[in-house]
This record gives C-alpha cells, structure tokens and sequence, in this order.
C-alpha cells in the first residue's frame, strides 16, 4: 500500500528542486570586445550589490559572448552601462559592473547587448602578484594602519 507512495514522494522533491527553490533569474547575453579577467562564476554588481554572475563564456567570430544570469527582482533598465573592473586586487577578481541607466524600458530574459569596451579593462589598481606570506605581511600592514586611522578619528570625534 504504501510503496506507490515512494515514487510519488521522490517526483515531487524533484520537481520543487529544479522549479521552486532555484530561484527565478533572467539571462542576459554581453557581446564585449575584450573580457580580460572575467571567467564564468565572476560577479555581476551594481552600487556593490551582488546582482547576478557569469555563467559563461564563449567566442564568436568577432565578440567574446558572455552569458550573465541576475535574479528576477533586479530589472536592468535598457542603456545601462556594463563594465568589467577588477574587483580585489589581492585575488585578482574581474567582475561585471552595472550603471543603471534612468529609461524605464528594461532588458527582457535572453536579450543580448553590445558592449564597446576597447580600451580594455578598467582597472582601478594595478594588480599585484603576491605569495601567501607577502599577501598575510600586507592584510597585517593594512588591519595597523585601519587600526590607526580609527583611533585618530574617534581622538577627534
């Protein structure tokens, strides 16, 4: 009696992985010039707010395709401005930068957009390759000097 239970059980778990508790996300399709840096699992931002990510990337005979996923709350407006930045230095993370733009028309699932990036990569620091005891010296250098910059604040405040 309870056997034919089972199956119907395990069809529904199935089912509520792959359609309810994945989330809901929009694909949005990135024709750039250069992607230097970006690699699939890099970070889709906005105003330092995690949007989405890559899932892929592929060449075409004159873009470099980049297949980014962000989830459905987020709705980019159409002429938002897209930019690869590296994000750490200390890790060398390239991540999509979002501008929204103020047009009210956003971008559908799966549209593509054109993105001229020739100039390459904005880059606000230039990265550095450090070993794991160089890089442990600089986060130390750098927990002294916030260390020191807090307490000069708090002696004026």
């Amino acid at each position: 009696m309870y056997k034919n239970i089972y199956p119907v059980r395990l069809f529904l778990i199935i089912l509520f992985i792959f359609c309810g508790c994945a989330g809901r996300h929009n694909n949005l399709y990135l024709l750039l010039d250069n992607a230097d840096g970006l690699y699939a699992g890099s970070s889709v931002i906005s105003r330092g707010v995690i949007i989405g990510k890559v899932e892929e990337l592929s060449l075409s005979n004159t873009w470099i395709v980049v297949k980014m996923t962000t989830k459905e709350k987020y709705k980019l407006p159409k002429e938002s401005d897209f930019k690869v930045r590296l994000g750490n230095v200390l890790q060398r993370k390239f991540n999509i930068d979002v501008t929204f733009s103020s047009s009210k028309d956003t971008y559908a699932n799966n549209d593509t957009v054109m993105v001229h990036n020739k100039k390459g990569i904005e880059r606000n620091v230039i990265p550095v390759e450090l070993d794991s005891s160089s890089r442990a010296e600089m986060l130390k250098v750098f927990k002294q000097l916030d260390t020191l910059l807090n307490s000069k604040s708090k002696a004026k405040g």
